[in-house]
This record gives C-alpha cells, structure tokens and sequence, in this order.
C-alpha cells in the first residue's frame, strides 16, 4: 500500500518537494483528464512543466499537451493568474492558430498547484 501511495502521490508528503514545486509521477492522470507520461526535465523560476496525453483531446487535435505546474506560494499563483490572462489576449487575438504563439488549452487546480 505504501508504494502505491508513493507512486500515485496519494499522500501531501510527496506533492511537493522542498521549494514548493510539484513533484509529479509518470502514470499520474491530473484533473481526471492528463496522463503523465514524462517528468520535468527541469525547474524554472516559476514552475515546472510535464508531458502529458490529453485523455479527452478531441479529434484532429494533438492529444500530447505541456502542463505548467507552478510552485506552490501566494507570489507565484498571481504571477500564474498573469499569464492566464496574457494567453488568454494573445490566444483570441489569434484564434486560427497562425503566429504560432503556445495556445492555452485548459487551466485546472491539481493538489493547491
């Protein structure tokens, strides 16, 4: 039961690590919807950012995505919330998709991240 619980991050303990950022698992579906497929391959400032295949991507569209996890703390949820709204603004002034600006797909709260 142990391992199962490490492995699934079942358990706060193993959420995040000691700065705050999300330590996810290869397995791990977020939101009900994202199966991890690949672990950060670093840390930025802000966050970190998984591969995932989208459970629900419709179709025609990729169902491998980018989730950002951002560090858990008060600063960097606005400076998330920010950027929401920046993709937001640029993904609508683009909408068929043709400056090749990253689209924003989803945002969702996994585990206070």
């Amino acid at each position: 039961k142990a391992a199962a619980i490490s492995f699934t991050g079942a358990s706060n303990e193993d959420w995040d690590d000691e700065e705050g950022y999300y330590v996810p698992k290869i397995g791990e579906v977020m939101d009900e919807r994202y199966l991890i497929t690949d672990l950060p391959s670093g840390k930025g400032v802000f966050g970190n950012v998984v591969k995932a295949k989208d459970k629900e991507a419709p179709a025609g569209q990729d169902e491998i995505v980018a989730i950002k996890c951002m560090r858990r703390n008060d600063m960097m949820t606005q400076a998330a919330e920010k950027e929401v709204q920046i993709l937001e603004k640029l993904n609508r002034s683009d909408k068929k998709n043709k400056k090749a600006v990253v689209r924003l797909l989803n945002t969702f709260a996994y585990r206070r991240h």
